[in-house]
């Protein structure tokens, strides 16, 4: 695999390439693309291996050509790009419950897959070992209508009780060995769900709505419901919950808190499990931002600011424009556990919930820094204004 090796928090890298989007996409590989973990897949990692170690692959990472997948022809994204919310359907139920969801973007450029990814946590309550479990995702947009329904099926079996974040491997072209999550091929590089139906963009994913459409036990016995969304149906947007500071379990939700500072954060896109963050703003002030700071809060399971890491981009941007063309993406100290989010060399006790973006500070042309004096400090509870799909005020 391919990783990004540097640790530093921002840095601007160069790339000699033809096509920026191909040779990002080609670039873009993760640890957790762990293909030699997949069943029968030997003979693919090496010939990955191989690939990567050819001449044409020796490059260094190009921010250049993650912020033209980031930005889009225009060079522009619009605010307020977000991930859906991911729900168990509370109008459909059965012996299974999520406990948690998360969504991240990946990718195996052997393969040529790469997509928004969709991770399920859940529980078997049923009366015995479940040895399949099969759900519909209902793809919803801002209006409730559902976009379109993708089935998923996580590998391995369910003990009664447990609770499952992480299950057996799927096939090598599987972003990461997961088999709990589940990927929609062929979207852009932003943090927003765009559902495609046969290459055609039918709108973006506001919530994905999981209910439970098959449980078959050990013993044969199974439960089986055609009561799932249809394309075309409505569903309730209200039923999504306003999110929360504290987050009980699994991998840590992503999002922005929009400040008022001279930027304005626009999107935040995490890369496989949570090894790299790419983020873009621009500037809404009236002078040349020369470098711009943003933090990134890494919140514990209690919703308090347990640490800070920051980011920094340098550039010449003019009042409106982008900020996203140069050193916009870095590496966080810490990693997956399971599907606990633990940060390097911290107590082990100590697990991140959230992880929440703000802008901390510019200089401008001129020399003249420019602190957000109303910037989170560690230590503080942290207060989210992610928007809700439904439009539930703020907490």
């Amino acid at each position: 695999m391919l990783l990004r090796q540097s640790r530093v928090r921002s840095h601007r890298v160069e790339a000699r390439a033809t096509s920026l989007r191909d040779d990002a996409k080609r670039a873009r590989f993760f640890s957790t693309c762990t293909v030699e973990n997949a069943p029968g897949a030997q003979a693919i990692a090496g010939l990955l291996r191989r690939y990567l170690q050819s001449a044409r692959m020796r490059l260094t990472i190009m921010i250049t050509a993650i912020s033209s997948l980031l930005l889009g022809a225009l060079g522009v994204l619009p605010a307020a790009a977000e991930p859906p919310a991911v729900i168990m359907d509370p109008t459909r139920t059965s012996a299974v419950t999520m406990t948690n969801a998360w969504t991240t973007y990946a990718g195996v450029a052997i393969a040529q897959v790469y997509g928004d990814v969709v991770c399920l946590g859940f529980v078997n309550n049923g009366p015995r070992v479940a040895k399949k479990v099969g759900f519909s995702l209902a793809y919803a947009d801002a209006t409730g209508t559902v976009l379109g329904v993708e089935v998923m099926f996580p590998t391995g079996t369910f003990g009664v009780g447990k609770r499952a974040g992480t299950s057996v491997g799927r096939p090598a072209v599987n972003p990461f060995n997961n088999g709990n999550c589940h990927m929609a091929d062929g979207s852009p590089t932003t943090s927003t769900f765009p559902y495609y139906s046969h290459g055609k963009k039918m709108g973006e994913a506001a919530a994905i709505f999981v209910s439970v459409r098959e449980i078959v036990y050990d013993d044969g016995t199974a439960f089986r419901s055609d009561d799932v969304p249809k394309t075309g149906d409505h569903v309730d947007l209200t039923a999504v919950p306003v999110p929360a500071p504290e987050r009980p379990v699994g991998p840590p939700l992503v999002s922005v808190n929009h400040m008022a500072s001279a930027i304005d954060i626009d999107d935040v896109v995490t890369f496989g499990e949570f090894h790299e963050f790419c983020w873009t703003a621009h500037n809404r002030g009236d002078a040349k931002i020369t470098t711009a700071k943003v933090g990134f809060l890494l919140v514990d399971r209690s919703g308090t600011i347990a640490r800070i890491e920051e980011s920094t981009a340098t550039g010449n941007f003019a009042p409106g424009n982008t900020i996203g063309r140069s050193s916009t993406c870095t590496r966080l100290p810490g990693r997956l556990a399971t599907d606990d989010y633990r940060m390097d060399g911290e107590d082990p006790s100590s697990v991140i919930g959230r992880i929440v973006v703000v802008p901390l500070d510019v200089t401008i042309e001129g020399g003249t820094v420019i602190p957000n004096k109303l910037a989170p400090k560690v230590g503080v509870r942290i207060v989210l204004d992610r928007p809700h799909p439904a439009g539930t005020p703020k907490p």
